[in-house]
C-alpha cells in the first residue's frame, strides 16, 4: 500500500519488479483514487516499465493476478523512481 505523489503534470515513473514464480503472470502499476490505472501485464520473473506523462496526483502501487483480478502475494521486489519533468 505504498503511495506515490506526483507533483507535476507530465512527470514519469520507472517501475522495476522481480518475483519468484517465473511462470506466474502479474499485472503491476499505479492506480489513482478515482481508479485510473497505468500498468503492465507480464509473465515471467522480472520486468521494467516506464510510465510517461502522469497527471499530478496521489497514486498507489499495486500487484495483482490478471487472471483472477485479485491481489496476490509473491516473493520479490518492486522498485520505483520518479523522473521529474
Amino acid at each position: 500500500p505504498f503511495e506515490i505523489v506526483m507533483e507535476e503534470n507530465d512527470s514519469s515513473l520507472w517501475l522495476s519488479i522481480t518475483w519468484a514464480r517465473n511462470g506466474q503472470a502479474l499485472e503491476y502499476g499505479i492506480r489513482s483514487e478515482d481508479g485510473t490505472a497505468y500498468f503492465q501485464e507480464k509473465q515471467g520473473g522480472s520486468s521494467l516499465l516506464l510510465i510517461e506523462e502522469i497527471p499530478a496526483g496521489t497514486y498507489r502501487l499495486y500487484v495483482k493476478n490478471p487472471e483472477t483480478f485479485k491481489s496476490v502475494n509473491v516473493t520479490g521486489a518492486l522498485v520505483y523512481s520518479r523522473v521529474p519533468r
